[in-house]
């Protein structure tokens, strides 16, 4: 895909939002193709074919004709099929600047895409192949996403409003742009949208479930974006049915049967989110049965019935359930990291021989007029539908994804281009979500199943169960903050991976006890010692105060006694110098001592407050050093 795939779907855009219809803006396209390529002289299938090189446009090769003939008939004449054209050097040059003007509109995203990428990775790659799987990972294709890093970097920029609606700017402008090669001549595309082709659209498991809210809230939002779409689209006549077919409803019922018994305690869960959240609106066995038919009931509701039938896959014309089918399914799985087990090829090649010969084996090659096909996100349906040995290459698959189906319906109701109306479906984040959590959910199975065959302990299995028990978890408990932490747990090839990093924790959590116990020990009698240090302190500045009032004391009453031998005469005899000693010196020092004790004990107490506001500090700061 070329690199200016995205400059040429703004373009587009605002061509259209300028009051051109679809049509108009397909002449420019085709002009500024002819002035690109100096097609001078062309035929049609020359021109579809360029136009498809140079901006990623592709539209039947009757409809080019239709846009030439009532857009630019006064530029390109025919003659016997031979197209001539003339230089239009003004027109190519605006177009030119147009382009030009897009792409430095998205040169911060591509900025910001490839530091992300250099600094994430060392891989060897080329800013534009970068930006050319890029593209094609927001676009159309999951598997350029290698070891998750556009993932990665998109819910890295989640919080970003602009970033992110000018992904998605693109990745609606795409909707419109693929979808052109889906229309015919007849089609008027500038009339009000209306589906008008009978077809029959099979849910698989999960798409069932999804729509209930058994998978998370953004995979029932994007259900529900899809009924409402077959709704409008059935709103004149109801072309749209939606059904499931009996291998679906087997599977449907045995989710039930598993549930009860896990309540009897005869199995345990085994990670799928459709069977945890059944659990969790189930606490007796009686209450499955409850839950069950509200089930049904909501499918009823909504229109989507059960197809029964009576006849036998092998009478049909068109069976595809055949052991060298199989086989070669197998085997070319065996060469990819999908792995498939023969009662879910069979089981799908049972759903497609039925689907085939309800077509009659007359497979259109668009999505409106396949007549029926199988809704599936399940990655081995998907395969096998994409296999040579069941595919024809003009034949439309046996089976479509929601998004797929969603960008469809969107387009041919002609519900294209309003950017105030996304659909949930459409919001890349959201999208990237998806594709995040059907890893995780695979990663999540393939290690319960593994669990299953290995002998560990059993306090190693709890450990081992209890920690893949934290990563089922719905598209919509994805973050940035913790998108690290499960790509971690997807690249765990296996569950003996997962034991020796539990291991390792353990191990990790049980020194750092060991260390944890060895500091608080050592902060204890860090804490003794200067406790101690701070007691003997205040023992020694109270002693020395001490010391300070008895040598106060002494030299007071050595002075009164000076004073005394200096005032007594001979005529005074010891019975009134007595009497003097007592009632004045004596008594004085009484009401003295008081005085002193009280200052003894405040000193005391401002001594070891002071002390204790030290200790405080003392201490809280060696915590926050910790």
């Amino acid at each position: 895909m070329r690199g200016n795939i995205i400059a040429s779907i703004a373009v587009f855009q605002n061509l259209y939002n300028n009051g051109n219809d679809i049509y108009s803006v397909l002449a420019r396209f085709v002009t500024a193709t002819i002035n690109q390529k100096n097609l001078w002289s062309f035929d049609i299938t020359t021109l579809r074919n360029n136009l498809r090189e140079c901006f990623g446009i592709d539209v039947y090769e009757s409809v080019l004709k239709t846009v030439i003939r009532g857009r630019l008939g006064g530029s390109i004449s025919n003659s016997n099929g031979e197209y001539l054209a003339k230089p239009n050097t003004v027109e190519l040059e605006q177009f030119t600047t147009q382009l030009s003007e897009q792409s430095k509109r998205y040169k911060f995203v591509y900025d910001a895409l490839i530091e992300y990428y250099r600094s994430s990775t060392n891989l060897q790659v080329s800013d534009q192949d970068i930006i050319n799987s890029f593209t094609k990972f927001i676009l159309t294709d999951n598997g350029q996403d290698v070891k998750q890093l556009f993932s990665r970097f998109i819910l890295s920029k989640s919080g970003d409003e602009y970033f992110i609606s000018c992904l998605n700017e693109i990745k609606e402008g795409y909707v419109i742009i693929s979808g052109l090669k889906d229309i015919s001549e007849s089609t008027d595309l500038n009339s009000t949208g209306s589906w008008t082709h009978k077809l029959t659209i099979y849910l698989d498991t999960e798409e069932l479930f999804s729509a209930y809210g058994y998978n998370g809230e953004l995979h029932c939002q994007i259900l529900n974006d899809f009924l409402k779409l077959v709704k409008e689209a059935n709103r004149r006549n109801k072309n749209i049915e939606l059904k499931y077919l009996d291998e679906t409803k087997k599977v449907v019922d045995g989710y039930f049967g598993q549930a009860t018994r896990i309540i009897r305690g005869y199995d345990k869960p085994d990670g799928k989110p459709a069977m945890s959240a059944i659990l969790s609106n189930c606490q007796y066995a009686s209450d499955v049965l409850v839950e069950q038919g509200k089930f049904y009931a909501f499918l009823k509701t909504h229109d989507i019935v059960y197809d029964e039938r009576s006849n036998y896959i092998i009478d049909m014309n068109g069976n595809l359930q055949t052991q060298e089918n199989l086989d070669a399914i197998k085997s070319d799985a065996a060469e990819s990291t999908l792995i498939v087990g023969d009662d879910e090829v069979m089981k799908y090649l049972r759903m497609f021989s039925i689907i085939n010969n309800k077509r009659q084996q007359d497979n259109y090659s668009s999505f409106e007029r396949c007549q029926y096909v199988l809704l599936t996100e399940n990655s081995i349906p998907k395969y096998i539908s994409k296999h040579p040995a069941i595919r024809n290459n003009n034949s439309f698959s046996l089976s479509t994804t929601v998004d797929y189906a969603i960008s469809k319906l969107w387009f041919r109701l002609h519900k294209g281009l309003i950017g105030h109306n996304q659909l949930v479906s459409f919001d890349i984040v959201n999208r990237v979500k998806i594709i995040i959590t059907s890893l995780l959910h695979q990663s999540v199975l393939s290690k319960y199943q593994e669990l299953d065959t290995e002998n560990y302990s059993k306090d190693e299995r709890i450990s081992i169960y209890n920690r893949i028990r934290t990563f089922e978890i719905y598209p919509e408990e994805i973050t940035k903050d913790n998108i690290e932490n499960i790509i971690d747990f997807i690249e765990l090839k296996d569950v003996e991976s997962l034991r020796r990093e539990q291991a390792l924790m353990t191990e990790k959590i049980h020194q750092g006890e060991i260390a944890h116990k060895e500091l608080a020990k050592f902060k204890q009698r860090s804490r003794n010692r200067y406790k101690r240090k701070v007691r003997s302190r205040i023992k020694t500045l109270t002693f020395a105060y001490h010391v300070m009032m008895g040598i106060i004391f002494i030299m007071t009453v050595w002075g009164i006694a000076k004073i005394i031998i200096m005032i007594v005469t001979p005529q005074d005899t010891y019975l009134s110098i007595l009497s003097f000693i007592i009632s004045c010196i004596i008594s004085a020092v009484i009401s003295i001592i008081p005085f002193v004790k009280r200052s003894i004990i405040y000193l005391r107490n401002k001594l070891t407050s002071h002390y204790k506001r030290k200790l405080l500090i003392k201490f809280a700061q060696q915590e926050y050093a910790d």
